[in-house]
């Protein structure tokens, strides 16, 4: 009885002179990120100052890290303490972020005003709104990006032990030092320009500015691991002085009203130009028809004149030629059988003729050929006259 008494008293004494448990603690890496162990305490193996070549060495490959921890005494006795990490874990997000920064809160990536206010070489307050989208390329510029600025963000790993505090990962956030090393770098360039330019310039050299915003920006934040992949503006610029905005808008509604009125000026040419040619092809049209109309009539007159004077030269000729013509047309309709209109009989023999006979040319006088007889006429008089005979 006196043994388990003292076993009994001594135990508690042996479980408060027990170290606790050091259980692992894991974190795993997700995403697009490049994750970087630092050594919390100095040793030999690590330099105290962080540099380009010291986080090129502290970058792993594992997607799974174990965190290691040593016993830090806080008492005097043996389990008055708690466990502190050794390494700290450090992410930089390589996913491409964008950013608009604008003056209306409820467009913008922020719940606040980000446009960049600007002033003009004569003294115009104005603002413009920005897009911008910007990402770190690869573990190169991750390590430019970690050495040129300091951490941000952090996220906890809860611990449910007595022992350890939560543990923390830290991330280097793109978002805030797009929201201020880069919106002041682009307001600096922007602002640069307008001190050279009043605002009626301004307005119609917007493209030449951003070209000078991308041509400083973009280099200068790439030797610090951050790559800009697009800049531009969302939208003209925004007038502090509503005033300037509504002269502006009475500008642009006059010249829209003069170009209106001289495309409709100059709609109205075309169009009186089109009636002019469509009349004037109706004309021609109208005086083709009228000639040709006039040319068959004075065929047919030719050809009327041509019969009659062939019909004076020659009556029979002419006549039995006509003849001539009707019996070939009726023969062209006659259908094969026999006219019922008959001639009489003559010299006792019976029989039937046919209304058409053949007129009897040995009677009829062979017409004259006109045309040979005038070349004769003019052949005879281009022959030079016989000499006379010389008189005895």
């Amino acid at each position: 009885m006196k043994k388990l008494c003292a076993m009994l008293f001594v135990l508690p004494l042996l479980v408060g002179c027990m170290e606790a448990y050091d259980k692992p603690v894991f974190v795993e890496i997700g995403g697009n990120s490049t994750p970087f162990i630092l050594n919390l305490e100095g040793d030999t193996k690590q330099s105290t100052v962080i540099t380009e070549e010291v986080l090129k060495k502290a970058i792993i490959s594992a997607r799974r890290v174990q965190i290691t921890y040593r016993w830090q005494k806080t008492g005097r006795g043996w389990n008055v303490g708690k466990f502190v990490p050794n390494e700290r874990l450090i992410l930089v997000d390589r996913d491409p972020v964008t950013r608009m920064w604008t003056g209306d809160v409820s467009t913008g990536s922020k719940a606040v005003n980000q446009a960049i206010e600007l002033e003009s070489k004569d003294s115009v307050n104005f603002s413009a709104d920005i897009k911008l989208t910007a990402r770190i390329f690869d573990n190169n510029d991750a390590i430019k990006f970690l050495f040129n600025y300091p951490t941000g963000k952090i996220e906890k790993v809860v611990l449910k032990d007595s022992y350890k505090d939560d543990y923390e990962v830290k991330k280097v956030s793109l978002e805030d030092i797009m929201d201020n090393e880069i919106q002041t770098k682009i307001q600096q360039v922007m602002q640069e320009f307008c001190n050279e330019s009043e605002m009626d310039g301004l307005r119609a050299e917007k493209g030449k500015m951003m070209k000078k915003v991308e041509a400083e920006v973009i280099p200068f934040f790439k030797e610090r691991g951050i790559m800009i992949t697009a800049i531009a503006l969302s939208g003209g610029f925004n007038y502090r002085n509503k005033a300037n905005q509504l002269a502006i808008d009475k500008v642009f509604q006059a010249q829209m009203d003069k170009t209106v009125a001289l495309a409709e000026t100059e709609a109205a040419k075309q169009r009186k130009t089109a009636m002019q040619e469509l009349g004037e092809g109706e004309a021609m049209k109208a005086t083709a028809k009228a000639k040709g109309e006039a040319a068959a009539i004075q065929s047919i007159a030719d050809a009327k004149a041509y019969e009659l004077e062939k019909l004076q030269e020659n009556p029979e000729a002419y006549l039995a030629l006509k003849q001539l013509e009707l019996q070939q047309n009726a023969l062209k309709i006659w259908d094969g059988r026999w006219p019922m209109i008959w001639n009489g009989s003559s010299g006792g023999n019976s029989g039937a003729a046919m209304l058409m006979t053949l007129p009897d040319l040995s009677k009829i006088t062979p017409p004259r050929n006109l045309n040979k007889e005038k070349t004769d006429k003019e052949s005879a008089a281009a022959k030079p006259a016989e000499a006379p005979a010389p008189k005895p």
